[in-house]
């Protein structure tokens, strides 16, 4: 029977050495056009297929070398657009495992594969993200194995773009403070559409505060530009416009701002101008703002200061000194809940716990426009391209995430169709109550242009073992600990 979101547990989890091949020839690989060679250590590629086989895709060739999971939302000549999550090139606390916090190349290959199986080798394949305007885009796909994959395509004539969706970059300094932003040097302004969803923003029931959006390390003001009573848009490379397929390929971690980040959150990273994203509105919890949960007007002033600094050339210098005081001597390398400076241990600043009632709204905006708008941006009442979801939590994240989580040894390929009923499987895969994460239990309300057709209880999800054998508790990042922890949820 067919599900709507499918888990698979795999023996172990680990990653293969690039190009990630099968550890078998499967029938239908025998009508791909070169030659397949084998991983025996390989785990992923037959954990993917298993996913695709039992959310019923082309049900009626399974086993056979007629098969193609892909039959129905590719065809020749189309163009295929798969979105990673490459946020970052390195863990901020060091040489700490990594692995946990980017898409793995490995959960790509058999979707590549099956592309071109369905296409016959005839069609436009990208790999493309916008990670945080810090990230050294070279390094993550390299540490990812993004580029190595590319790099197999390439050497059997199969030519695969890998983006950089940024229109800004920056670099962040020793100190781990941004420098000055500069353009991206490989996209130009005729590479983008606007897309402005206006008064049907989920924005607009809090836009009365829209002087008060804000986003981290971009100043006062930034987001007001672009979230107003005026207009609400958001900046759209046409690579995902024009996409007639958009595989998402998520990794499943915790989140500092949203709780939670797999296939819902992972759309962020479609918008080339971070800011377009209202992260946070600014101020405390009562007073029209959900930046601190209680007021402390030390935390308070400290933050503001901190913000200003951050934001001015003049300030970085300063904001380097201060931060590599506090490193040497009061943070001493503890956790970011030890050694933050910019709040006493009972206030979370910067919208960074269960209270934050902004980002998810700029989130559900994101994917109604992956899902609805057309190829010129505009908005329109029929799905406009294919769309799956593909999760790798072989290795995910939980604690201070989407950056500073650790790596947990998960081992669970899942995924499915459509973005909210896989964001509800990984809740119940981390032991959460959905309905605790603004992000999820929102979704499931329509208004404007629909994501679901079915309540969370009709949902069907199912997997190679039992839920209860999958499922594992994934310790949540500081500001949500007393809110999505066993004991909170009692």
């Amino acid at each position: 029977m067919q599900k709507d979101v499918y888990f698979y547990k795999l023996h172990k989890a680990q990653y293969p050495q690039s190009p990630a091949n099968p550890d078998h020839i499967f029938p239908e690989l025998s009508n791909l056009a070169f030659d397949i060679q084998i991983d025996e250590t390989n785990e992923v590629y037959g954990a993917v297929r298993e996913v695709l086989i039992n959310l019923g895709l082309d049900s009626n060739h399974v086993g056979t070398t007629q098969w193609n999971p892909f039959r129905e939302f590719v065809k020749p000549g189309q163009k295929v657009l798969i979105k990673p999550n490459q946020v970052y090139h390195a863990h901020p606390k060091g040489d700490r495992e990594v692995l946990g916090m980017v898409t793995n190349a490995a959960v790509v290959r058999p979707l590549i594969d099956y592309v071109l199986l369905a296409t016959s080798g005839k069609c436009s394949i990208i790999i493309a993200d916008a990670p945080v305007q810090g990230a050294d885009f070279r390094k993550v796909t390299e540490l990812s194995g993004m580029t190595a994959l590319v790099q197999y395509y390439s050497s059997i004539g199969v030519e695969i773009e890998l983006l950089d969706l940024r229109i800004l970059i920056s670099e962040r300094n020793k100190n781990g403070i941004l420098g000055e932003k500069y353009k991206n040097p490989t996209r130009n302004s005729e590479m983008y559409r606007t897309v402005d969803l206006k008064e049907k923003t989920e924005l607009y029931e809090v836009i009365n505060s829209y002087k008060k959006f804000e986003i981290t390390d971009y100043g006062y003001g930034s987001v007001a530009k672009h979230h107003n009573k005026e207009v609400n848009e958001y900046i759209i490379p046409i690579e995902v416009l024009e996409a007639d397929f958009f595989i998402n390929v998520p990794k499943l971690k915790t989140h500092r701002k949203a709780g939670m980040t797999c296939a819902l959150k992972n759309i962020v990273g479609i918008n080339g101008d971070k800011t377009c994203l209202a992260h946070h509105t600014r101020g405390v919890k009562g007073t029209v703002g959900d930046e601190f949960n209680k007021k402390n007007y030390q935390t308070i002033v400290k933050q503001r200061i901190w913000a200003f600094l951050k934001t001015n050339k003049a300030g970085i210098f300063v904001a380097g000194g201060i931060a590599n005081f506090f490193k040497k001597y009061v943070w001493k390398g503890q956790s970011i809940k030890e050694y933050n400076m910019l709040h006493k241990p009972e206030v979370f600043s910067e919208g960074s716990w269960y209270g934050n009632d902004t980002l998810w709204r700029c989130v559900k905006d994101l994917n109604k426009i992956l899902l609805y708008a057309d190829r010129e941006g505009n908005m329109r009442n029929e799905q406009q391209r294919g769309y799956i979801c593909i999760v790798d939590a072989l290795k995910a994240g939980e604690g201070e995430g989407p950056m500073e989580q650790t790596t947990k040894e998960f081992g669970v390929i899942f995924g499915g169709m459509n973005p909210v009923y896989v964001d509800l499987c990984a809740t119940k895969l981390m032991k959460y109550d959905y309905m605790k994460l603004p992000l999820v239990k929102n979704s499931f309300i329509n208004k404007w242009w629909d994501l679901v057709d079915k309540e969370a209880e009709q949902v069907s999800i199912d997997g190679n073992i039992s839920m209860n054998k999958a499922a594992e508790y994934f310790i949540p990042s500081y500001g949500w600990q007393d809110y999505l922890t066993e004991k909170a949820n009692k």
